[in-house]
């Protein structure tokens, strides 16, 4: 309990029914696989578009701010593992950027038939990694006081 000027007021994880073991799951495969695959790919990009099957780009835009924005959710996956509720948000905006690119990139390419065999194995990957990020959510946290 937090003491404030003689009044109990109790741990904002405590007023919300969580299941901090699936955040903290959640953040470790965002180190892993966001951030990891994120620097690997600013490293060597050619090197990973072979690997996975994907054609090389212009590094400034596409894959570099995305591989960017990788890096950057593996840091915050980094910081949730210490204080899983305060960046919660991070999984649903990841969630939520998946479900953006299911919506208007992979199924524009699925109706016109365009869809390499990357693009289904992403969208696969991304499809369970939403199941993750809404599962770990704690919905009650962003609920409006």
């Amino acid at each position: 309990m937090i003491t404030n000027g003689g009044e109990k007021l109790s741990n904002e994880s405590t007023k919300v029914n969580y299941h901090p073991n699936w955040l903290r799951f959640m953040y470790v495969v965002n180190i892993v696989g966001a951030m990891g695959l994120g620097i690997v790919y600013l490293i060597s990009p050619s090197t990973m578009s072979s690997l996975l099957g994907v054609p090389n780009l212009d590094p400034m835009w596409s894959p570099g701010y995305a591989y960017c924005y990788m890096v950057a959710l593996g840091v915050i996956g980094l910081l949730g593992l210490r204080s899983p509720l305060k960046f919660a948000a991070s999984l649903l905006l990841q969630a939520i950027g998946k479900i953006v690119w299911i919506v208007a990139v992979f199924a524009p390419a699925l109706v016109g038939g365009t869809v390499p065999q990357w693009g289904y194995e992403i969208t696969m990957l991304f499809v369970f990694w939403i199941i993750g990020d809404l599962i770990a959510t704690p919905w009650r946290y962003f609920k409006s006081k």
